[in-house]
């Protein structure tokens, strides 16, 4: 297919104009959230990281009780085709996985087969519990729908953040997973713009920081970069793996060790990263400097280089 301007989507692994995209209006991920997502940027013509961003959603499937029916490589070569034929140079691209029936349990009562022999999941492993969770049950078949939006992300040179006053529960069943139910997160950033910061940070119930509501959290301690390990109750973040894939190669030493509040009030630098905003630094917690207040070095100078990478795709 060629290059056009015309509006396009993705489809079940199908390229169509987006005028013909029509999925029912109950279907669950509408009527009920269910579902996951992928935010990709948009770069150059590619989509940065685009394998990553699909073999995460195709392995977090499982957990929803979905098939993913398009494996990651077959996923992966849709969404370069995506970006091709929609000619959009510089954008973000939306990547949805939901059933495309009802998700398996819902209708289900006492008396069905697959409600009987659903096991119990385990209080000493939450992955285990939800792979398990589906074990008696027929996956729904996914349903894919991309779509790519335009334009260049508005980044701050600078954020500030506060603390969300909701406890994250790390063996919580939807931890770990991008889904489409992000009421709780969209609030607390709400409630975070309205006492003048742009990120609210979640704490689990250790009282430790796992992330924030759209972001991941990272320290430079003199020459190291720390983050929050993804057993605090966090989202393993593609921006975040990258990141601590490139630090040693740029003088510092990557960590992932549990972040209590106080330290990162006494880290040198600190900064959220993200896959459209990438690295932003941070500069103050609940109104308290974090350094100098100001974008650090290191920081600046990872920005630089993510960015770097991202227009060469």
């Amino acid at each position: 297919m060629r290059p056009t301007q015309t509006a396009v989507s993705l489809l079940d692994g199908r390229i169509v104009p987006t005028q013909d995209l029509h999925v029912p209006w109950d279907a669950p991920g509408f009527r009920q959230g269910y579902g996951l997502f992928e935010t990709i940027r948009v770069a150059s013509g590619r989509a940065f990281l685009g394998g990553l961003h699909a073999q995460r959603i195709t392995d977090a499937a499982p957990s929803m009780g979905i098939e993913p029916w398009l494996n990651a490589r077959s996923l992966t070569r849709a969404l370069d085709r995506l970006v091709r034929v929609s000619a959009i140079r510089d954008g973000a691209m939306r990547l949805y996985l939901m059933p495309g029936a009802p998700p398996p349990g819902e209708e289900m009562t006492e008396e069905t087969p697959a409600a009987r022999n659903d096991p119990s999941p385990g209080p000493d492993d939450a992955e285990q519990g939800r792979q398990a969770r589906y074990a008696g049950a027929t996956p729904a078949r996914a349903r894919y729908i991309g779509q790519i939006v335009p334009g260049r992300p508005r980044v701050p040179e600078a954020a500030r953040a506060v603390l969300s006053p909701d406890l994250r529960d790390p063996a919580g069943p939807l931890v770990g997973l991008k889904t489409i139910s992000y009421a709780a997160e969209r609030l607390l950033l709400a409630q975070a713009r309205l006492r003048g910061a742009d990120e609210a940070l979640r704490r689990n119930l250790a009282g430790r920081i796992a992330e924030g509501t759209r972001s991941n959290l990272f320290l430079i301690e003199e020459n190291r970069l720390v983050t929050p390990p993804l057993s605090e109750g966090l989202l393993a973040g593609v921006t975040r793996w990258f990141l601590l894939g490139i630090a040693a190669e740029n003088g510092l030493q990557p960590a992932e060790e549990p972040v209590a509040v106080e330290r990162l009030q006494e880290a040198d630098e600190a900064f959220l990263a993200s896959t459209l905003r990438g690295v932003v630094p941070l500069v103050e917690l609940g109104g308290r400097p974090i350094g100098s207040r100001r974008p650090g070095p290191k920081t600046v100078m990872l920005r630089a280089v993510l960015e770097r990478h991202i227009a060469r795709g």
